[in-house]
Order: structure tokens, then sequence, then C-alpha cells
């Protein structure tokens, strides 16, 4: 978020206008960068400003408007359970592999953060859950929409029942459907 507000007239964007999108693993590093946006562990990471100079800069704000996250593995120890339980080892190992320990996926839990008071801030969010997901299931998606509520943060479901994980990445009525819910819901959360 500091490399885009730093380069913000390079890539033609608004510094004081920015949401994040990500799928599946990348929808939660979404929510993570928006939930604990100046988290310390970030502070003195050198950032390339637009003349190639790299720097920290730590006093700019790394927040964001909005964040709109796709089929997303919003917890992911209790995802990992899934996993094992339904005896998907693809999944198994990749959560092994990137977050080692229980405490780390713990750690990463998104639901777990917003209920705890840890995160530095709530923006509105849009989750897209596919109802016939196998690899992420719709209970991971309304604990989060349960947890953000409780919190009195501001999220929206858009859940469409028949389709599996990452159907937004092939052409579908449902596609068409998911971009323009997405469009409309960055454009009422843009500052």
């Amino acid at each position: 978020m500091r490399w885009v507000r730093l380069n913000a007239a390079t890539l033609g964007a608004d510094p004081d206008r920015i949401g994040l999108i990500g799928s599946s693993a990348g929808g939660h590093l979404a929510l993570l960068a928006a939930l604990r946006p100046n988290a310390p562990a970030h502070h003195g990471t050198p950032i390339l400003d637009s003349n190639g100079r790299a720097a920290a800069c730590d006093e700019v704000d790394a927040s964001v408007d909005y964040v709109i996250a796709l089929w997303t593995p919003a917890d992911p120890l209790a995802r990992q359970r899934y996993a094992e339980r339904a005896g998907l080892e693809n999944l198994q190992n990749a959560g092994r592999a990137y977050f080692g320990e229980d405490a780390a996926l713990q750690d990463a839990s998104i639901p777990r953060i917003v209920t705890s008071g840890e995160a530095e801030a709530l923006p509105p969010i849009l989750l897209v859950q596919a109802g016939a997901d196998g690899n992420v299931p719709a209970e991971l998606t309304l604990d989060l929409v349960r947890a953000y509520e409780a919190r009195d943060g501001k999220v929206e479901l858009a859940y469409f029942p028949r389709m599996a994980h990452a159907f937004g990445h092939s052409a579908s009525p449902e596609t068409t459907d998911m971009i323009a819910l997405a469009t409309d819901f960055a454009r009422r959360h843009s500052r």
C-alpha cells in the first residue's frame, strides 16, 4: 500500500482511494493487510519510489478503503482442520508449507484478529462465497461475517450456491454477476 501511494502519479491512481481485491489465499492476504495496515512488523521495510530510491516510508499510511475477498480461507487453522477431516492432502500440505505450526495458522485467523480486538482497522469488506467450494467451506466465511458484525464492521456476503472455488476465473453468468457486485461495492466504498 505504501508503494502504491508513493507511486500513485506514475500509476495514474488516486492515493486517497485505494481498495484491495484478492481471491483464495490472496483474499486472506488482502484482509490481513487491511486489518493490520501499519503493523510494526512491516516498519523499516524499504520501498522504491518513482525515482528508484529505496527508503523506509513508515510515515505513509497503509490503510485501505475496502477489501473484496473472493472464496478466501479467512481462518487458516479452521481450513487446515477441514482439509485434514476431508483428506485433502494438497490443502494440508499447502497450509503447512506456508504457515508451519498451528500457532502461526491461528495467528493469521481473520475472525480471531477481529474478535480479539487486534484489528487496527475494519474497512468495509465484500466476501464472495462459492456454495460448492471444496477448498473453503461456507462455515469459514460465515464465521468471519459473524466476527465482523460483532465488532460493528461493515460486511457484505455474496453467495453463489452452485459455483466451485475460483469460479470467477472462467467466463459464466455468475462471474459476470460477481464482477458487477464487486464493481458496485468498490464504487460505494471509495472515499
